[in-house]
């Protein structure tokens, strides 16, 4: 099962009828030791810019 990584509001089913497995980003964003690594990391992969409060 693959997992696919989603930052917004989607319809979920679509990904379990594909037989894959949804994973909300922002949760393994918040939820990490280091989400600014995440940032980083998902920023140099090509995703666009993330803004960040704090």
């Amino acid at each position: 099962m693959k997992n696919i990584g989603f930052t917004t509001s989607i319809p979920v089913e679509v990904i379990f009828a594909a037989g894959h497995k949804p994973v909300d980003l922002n949760n393994v964003f918040i939820t990490n030791d280091n989400p600014g690594k995440l940032i980083e990391v998902a920023e140099n992969a090509g995703s666009p810019e993330i803004p960040v409060r704090g």
